[in-house]
């Protein structure tokens, strides 16, 4: 019964989203209208289910369920007394129905194919390609269905506050908290994310580029398949010397060619669907990027908008709600309406949309860089984004700075060459046949590529990538544009235009066929796993574990929080893994009853976890034979390999002594 609320949920997010949509943007109508409707209603209605919970925490013992059903009942009461807007027409012709199905269906199939839930076997199914990242998202997303984590502490290094955009895992969490499956909660915003992004890069494209419905469906289709060179590393590793191998090494391909930065290759893993199917938030957060774009190039390039503050108001809106969503999105968004605010006239509603948008943003900035001692900011300049890593040696000059200079130079054209194709050039070329007005959308756009490769915003300035996709996202209209231009050049044109269309796209089609045969991981749910299933049902929700390093550990799955999670996670968002993991060692090698509650007591660890690994394979060299003869373990799994252990601190360290 609760997945009706949860079913409700959904489909009054849209139905809220397309009333505010037809209210504020009246213009937005076919496709972009049904797109805008499902991104802003779901935004603006997980944003207030967030904030019931918050306030519902105070007084209830389920503020999750509680806060939900009272969402719920708001978002319908709102769309049944504002239904008179729903007369208003959609602008939609069959051909528009059948390509959202369409895409729909293939974002679907994309979604449901890497993450997958059994709930006759009780196992969570994810593919190889993106199972180390669910380590950190399912704890994440579980601490909110299986737990009321609305202390909003990081799942993975308990007593500190989560330093992640973490409301799209909120979201899901929520959902399977009220009943909907796991797979189901994650993989239907996930896959009617990624359907509006494509929608919303067709249209923006289209409407910055004099309505050319080819430049629409060209932009879509470079989002699709990426132009880097990882082609030639496909001929350099598989060498098919007929067209027939090389259909049949391209079929079965089993990995990536080019998976820089972890292969060590020049060539980054991030212009695959990979990061799509991974980072099921950056859709979203692209999508709102797009629309917001989209309502300012209606209004200031192509002058089909009477700007009103509640339009500028609602659009300051959503750019603030994007922070919990996806933080680095709503960096290059924020950038973008200042520069618009900077550059265009209509700057008094223009400054409206600035101004919402910022004091909404500051609460939510200032909670997720809260001082702590045990997180280090990583905010800095540092030029360079993942050039540094592959620059070529130069001595040619006397002087070392200038070889210096010489060696920057070389090396970011050609780790830039190599990760765009000849798309960094036709993106330069595109600038010198647009419009003054375009140019200035041309540069504003680049703005993005000039952050991402002058500061780190995080420990791992891998995490920058985002800014560049979202950045190719936006340029590839200006290539789309190009070849539209070569296109109307007669036959020879068209000709010209497709064969330089395939060589922008052919590396994209060879980086999809690894997600096709991507092999599956398959992990054993709560009820099927023992000390999952005990934790579930014999521990409180605020308890906090002691745990050894494992990737994906039990007691995440059950919604617990624990001291250190696998120590990536946690050292990506800026905590200190290193005074953790010393601390672990202490507790774990200590053969000292009184130094040992010394420590679970300074730490407030309610229980801790014991296994028997192989030797070499665990960092913590754990004494058994202590934890054996001084204390009685709680939990024991006598089947597991590992032999699974749980002893509680108030057993082990009773508070008379």
């Amino acid at each position: 019964m609760e997945s009706v609320v949860a079913v409700i949920f959904l489909i009054t997010s849209y139905l809220s989203g397309y009333v505010l949509t037809v209210r504020f943007l009246p213009t937005f109508s076919g496709l972009l209208r049904i797109a805008s409707a499902y991104i802003i209603g779901i935004l603006i209605s997980v944003w207030l289910l967030f904030i019931l919970s918050l306030i519902f925490s105070r007084f209830v013992e389920q503020p999750i369920t509680v806060g939900f059903t009272v969402t719920t009942a708001v978002l319908l009461a709102f769309t049944i007394h504002q239904r008179v807007f729903f007369k208003a027409p959609p602008g939609l012709r069959p051909i528009h129905v059948f390509f959202f199905i369409i895409v729909f269906l293939f974002s679907w199939i994309l979604f449901s194919s890497t993450f997958e839930y059994d709930e006759k076997l009780n196992e969570i199914k994810i593919g190889f390609l993106i199972w180390s990242d669910y380590g950190l998202h399912i704890p994440l997303i579980r601490s909110f269905s299986l737990g009321n984590n609305l202390s909003l502490e990081c799942p993975l290094y308990a007593h500190e506050a989560i330093r992640y955009h973490f409301l799209f895992d909120f979201m899901i969490g929520a959902l399977e908290k009220m009943g909907l499956p796991l797979d189901y909660a994650l993989n239907i915003p996930g896959a009617l994310s990624w359907t509006c992004l494509l929608i919303l890069i067709y249209y923006f494209s289209k409407k910055l580029f004099f309505g050319s419905r080819y430049v629409g469906f060209v932009s879509a289709t470079l989002f699709l398949f990426n132009s880097s060179l990882s082609w030639v590393e496909f001929l350099k590793k598989y060498h098919p010397n007929s067209f027939d191998s090389f259909i049949k090494s391209w079929w079965n391909l089993p990995g990536y060619v080019a998976f820089g930065p972890w292969d060590g290759n020049i060539i980054s893993a991030f212009w695959t669907w990979n990061i799509y199917i991974n980072q099921r938030n950056l859709s979203l957060g692209f999508a709102v990027v797009l629309l917001v774009l989209i309502y300012y190039i209606d209004a200031h390039i192509n002058k089909k908008i009477k700007t009103t503050y509640g339009q500028k108001a609602l659009l300051g809106l959503i750019t603030g709600l994007l922070v919990l969503w996806h933080g680095m999105a709503f960096i290059s968004l924020f950038g973008l309406i200042g520069l618009f605010f900077l550059l265009f006239p209509d700057r008094k509603k223009s400054l409206l949309a600035v101004l919402v948008a910022l004091t909404i943003a500051i609460p939510q900035i200032l909670f997720l860089n809260q001082s702590s001692p045990n997180v280090q900011s990583h905010f800095s300049f540092m030029p360079g984004y993942l050039v540094i890593s592959h620059l070529i040696p130069v001595d040619y000059f006397s002087s070392h700075s200038l070889n210096h200079t010489v060696s920057w130079i070389l090396s970011f054209f050609r780790y830039w060459f190599f990760n765009l194709g000849i798309s960094l050039i036709s993106i330069v070329i595109s600038f010198f046949i647009i419009d003054i007005q375009r140019k200035k959308i041309f540069l504003m756009f680049l703005s993005i590529f000039v952050i991402g490769s002058l500061f780190r915003f995080s420990a791992d300035m891998q995490n920058n990538h985002k800014f560049f996709c979202l950045w190719l996202i936006l340029s590839n209209t200006f290539t789309a544009y190009l070849l539209y231009r070569i296109f109307l050049l007669g036959w020879i044109g068209k000709i010209v235009s497709i064969i330089i269309l395939v060589c922008l796209t052919i590396s994209g089609f060879i980086d999809i066929m690894p997600i096709k045969n991507d092999r599956i991981m398959t992990y054993a749910d709560v009820q099927k796993q023992p000390l999952a299933k005990w934790v579930l049902e014999n521990t409180d929700t605020a308890d906090v574990f002691l745990t050894t390093h494992r990737i994906h550990n039990p007691i995440g799955y059950a919604g617990r929080k624990t001291m250190q999670g696998w120590p990536s996670f946690a050292w990506s968002w800026g905590y200190d893994i290193e005074n953790r993991v010393r601390m672990a060692k202490e507790i774990y090698e200590t053969n000292s009853k009184e130094e040992l509650c010394k420590l679970l007591k300074e730490n407030r660890i309610d229980f801790v976890q014991t296994e028997k690994t192989p030797e070499g394979e665990s960092q913590f060299k754990i004494n058994h034979e202590f934890f054996d003869y001084a204390f009685k373990p709680v939990f024991i799994d006598k089947k597991s390999s590992l032999k699974e252990r749980v002893f509680a601190t108030k057993d082990m360290c009773p508070q008379d002594e």
